[in-house]
């Protein structure tokens, strides 16, 4: 009987690109296993997911770090009902072996696969363990880190920790290694703005003024925006145009890595599987760390990461025009900076993920 391998996760994009690379590359090795992603039925996993073709399940669930008391306070009370729909998806589907992407959406499967012995294997691609990975990380079988992962000293799971890197897609791998050419004067400077999947404030907010301000110096400027689902698009675009500049706003790029292969600079959130993606397209990034985000990871994330690539960090109290124009100025107008940069970025990426998670998943180790 063939292998079926379910995937837990969602409420981000970070939280579901990894499992379709997992799926692709099963594919890729033509090996006769099957996959299925769990998720809720209230987010946009569903979408997202049946857009790359994949059989979607949905589970009843609600977040758990986002708002007060009375929303943790749902999000644990529905756990019971996660986990009892969660444990007749993986009986049904005779499931052997459960990857978990972390995400509140992944409680659920993870105890119904407690129940029945089924092998769970974790992937972890920020700099710590997010709320749900943490819940689960000593039943693990497997668990895949991030080139981000720095609370390696001294932890009891070492043993069970294999640095994979973050898996990307076929799509974001090919462009790993190929020659860019660098911004050049004779058109616009392109900007790609990732604010993750749910958006990021600080950055819709601040970003049409802080692009004026670098057209103020000169700078001539070709914008494509992700403002996140659920954003206003048509006031955002709207808030470009009143400062005198055009930009593309989107509110989720699906085929980002179009994007990537149009793009001489990043301004982007710290999600984990975004930089990975980034430093696997060579695209030399400036990183805002969202505020707002659950026990500060993506500060922890853009840290690390910088360390890694070069890339500059601003927080976003700290964003403005003069903040970022220093950061860039120099990058944009030195085409062997800027190559180095990229270069940088290259060396960071870790293309090879998948398939060195795929082979603990069908025990080539």
């Amino acid at each position: 009987m063939s292998p079926t391998i379910a995937i837990a996760g969602g409420y981000t994009a970070g939280h579901l690109t990894p499992g379709f690379a997992i799926v692709q590359e099963f594919m890729n090795r033509s090996v006769s296993t099957e996959c299925l992603f769990i998720g809720s039925g209230s987010g946009p996993e569903r979408r997202i997911v049946e857009a790359e073709g994949i059989r979607f399940c949905s589970i009843p669930t609600a977040p758990f770090s986002c708002g007060g008391t009375v929303s943790k306070a749902r999000a644990i009370a529905v756990i019971p009902r996660s986990a009892s729909r969660a444990a007749a998806i993986l009986r049904s589907n005779r499931v052997t072996g459960l990857v978990l992407l972390g995400g509140h959406t992944s409680v659920g499967p993870a105890i119904a696969a407690l129940r029945f012995s089924i092998p769970i294997y974790i992937i972890e691609p920020n700099a710590s363990f997010g709320l749900a990975n943490r819940l689960f990380v000593r039943f693990a079988e497997c668990i895949f880190i991030g080139d981000l992962y720095a609370d390696t000293v001294g932890n009891p799971n070492m043993l069970r920790m294999y640095a994979t890197g973050v898996p990307v897609r076929n799509e974001i791998r090919t462009l790993h290694g190929r020659k860019k050419d660098p911004p050049i004067h004779s058109r616009p400077v392109r900007i790609l703005i990732l604010g993750g999947s749910l958006g990021h404030g600080g950055l819709n907010m601040r970003i049409p003024a802080v692009c004026r301000f670098l057209a103020d110096q000169g700078m001539s400027l070709d914008v494509h925006h992700q403002c996140g689902v659920g954003a206003d698009t048509g006031q955002l675009t709207k808030s470009y145009e009143d400062l005198g500049l055009r930009a593309r706003v989107s509110d989720y790029i699906g085929e980002i890595h179009l994007a990537y292969s149009e793009t001489d600079l990043a301004i982007t959130a710290a999600g984990a599987i975004t930089l990975s993606e980034l430093a696997c397209a060579g695209i030399p990034s400036v990183i805002i760390p969202l505020s707002g985000a659950a026990a500060s990871h993506q500060k922890e994330n853009a840290r690390t990461y910088s360390r890694r690539t070069g890339s500059p960090v601003i927080l976003e109290k700290d964003l403005s025009g003069p903040t970022l124009y220093a950061c860039i100025s120099d990058l944009i107008a030195d085409p062997a900076l800027w190559n180095a940069r990229s270069q940088s970025m290259y060396d960071a990426a870790r293309p090879d993920a998948a398939g060195l998670i795929c082979k603990y998943l069908l025990r080539e180790h």
